[in-house]
């Protein structure tokens, strides 16, 4: 999927401070899970919230992470941040990445959405939740892991361990609005890594 320049210039228009807060009290999935607590520590700046509306025109959200990669633009999330599985003209639109984003600030900009890439196993079967998007820079020119730097990624990893998940949970009290961290062993989940958190990004089902 690409967005056009035009396109791009209204996604950024269309998320405003106000937008962006707004959007929390549309969703509530429940009072937030014990395993998942506010972040206290260092600033998470390559995390963020991945706003957009969605297939049936609703703003929503989801949590993003920028990456280390060759155009220094590369962020991660969950297809069906990006697309309905196996209904692949079921697209979200006026996609904005604004990494640290905490109770309403944005403390490193907003980045548009320039083009985003799923598995065609999403797009026909629902199989591998995951999404690369790559976003423009930001109104100075920087490029976003030039702004924020970019997590490593890792493939192929054998199933286990000690992971920490983190996500912007459409979950009571934070309802999007802060970021939380749970800890927790992995196992594996329909072919993928997951650990359980009680987490919830968005209308979207998952951070």
């Amino acid at each position: 999927m690409t967005y056009t320049a035009k396109e791009r210039q209204e996604a950024l228009a269309y998320w405003t401070p106000a937008r962006m807060k707004a959007v929390g009290k549309s969703v509530d999935l429940g009072p937030t899970g014990p395993k998942a607590k506010p972040w206290q520590g260092t600033a998470m700046k390559t995390v963020g919230r991945l706003f957009f509306v969605n297939a049936n025109g609703a703003d929503t959200w989801c949590t993003a992470t920028a990456v280390k990669s060759a155009n220094r633009s590369a962020v991660m999330t969950a297809a069906h941040c990006v697309r309905r599985g196996s209904s692949p003209d079921n697209t979200n639109i006026l996609m904005v990445f604004v990494p640290g984003y905490s109770k309403g600030k944005t403390p490193y900009g907003a980045f548009a959405v320039r083009t985003a890439v799923t598995p065609r196993s999403w797009e026909n079967d629902s199989v591998d939740d995951l999404s690369t998007l790559v976003v423009d820079t930001d109104k100075s020119g920087r490029k976003l892991t030039d702004v924020v730097d970019g997590q490593d990624i890792a493939f192929n990893r054998p199933v286990g361990g000690t992971v920490s998940a983190f996500g912007y949970s459409a979950t009571r009290p934070q309802l999007g609005e802060e970021l939380l961290r749970c800890v927790g062993t992995a196992k594996e989940k329909s072919g993928l890594q997951a650990i359980p958190c009680d987490m919830s990004g968005g209308s979207s089902g998952g951070p």
